[in-house]
């Protein structure tokens, strides 16, 4: 009885052993795991960081390995290259999937993709987005309803907005076009102190379109 208690234990330290030994790797392939089913990798969530291909979740056969310092370690199977990564205590991350064979570099991937997406948010603080506003107007409008419009125009360029005006003609006004082309020159006058003509005018259908940028201050 004695003799198969020691040889029990014997096993059980024997897998006890095993586990902590594959410890490294058993937190790289959930990690690996994670990043495929991660909502960045899928469409998800709104990330602008494209996730990569890291450990086993690389598919080639063959991969041209760098190593953390950028330095070539040549032509390698993945599971050599696993093991390089493990033993350096790094992620193995395909960098370039389209080369062939496939880049793969030593990376700590977790502070690459915070970094990564860190730049990407800093980016789009960076980004200027133009603010395009419509005003119509029909060629018959009286003065204060235009002195209204304009009003309006002079608020959207102060805040640096595009204004796309559209002179309507409506029924047998299409025979007095010239009124249009007359109340574009009008209304380009009246905001010439903070706007300038980007486009136009230009005649459509029944409309005369013509867009006015704010002028850089």
């Amino acid at each position: 009885m004695y003799i198969w208690r020691r040889w029990l234990y014997a096993i059980f330290l024997f897998y006890i052993g095993r586990i902590f030994a594959a410890g490294p790797a058993i937190q790289r392939a959930l990690k690996s795991r994670r990043v495929q089913h991660s909502p960045g990798a899928h469409g998800g969530a709104n990330i602008s960081f494209e996730e990569l291909r890291i450990n086993r979740a690389i598919r080639s056969e063959k991969i041209r390995l760098i190593d953390s310092g950028g330095v070539s370690l040549g032509i390698l199977s993945v599971p050599e290259a696993m093991k390089i990564a493990e033993e350096k205590g790094f992620d193995l991350v395909e960098i370039s999937p389209n080369a062939v064979p496939p880049v793969c570099k030593l990376l700590d991937y977790g502070k690459y993709r915070y970094e990564q997406m860190k730049k990407d948010k800093s980016a789009k603080k960076k980004q200027h987005v133009v603010v395009t506003k419509e005003l119509q107007i029909r060629p018959v409008i009286d003065k204060h309803d235009l002195g209204i419009k304009m009003k309006h125009a002079l608020e959207f360029l102060d805040k640096g907005f595009k204004i796309k005006f559209v002179i309507k003609f409506k029924g047998r006004e299409m025979e007095y076009k010239q009124k249009g082309y007359a109340m574009f020159e009008e209304v380009n006058k009246t905001l010439a102190e903070k706007g300038e003509l980007e486009t136009g005018p230009i005649s459509e259908d029944r409309s005369i379109i013509f867009t006015i940028n704010p002028r850089k201050k």
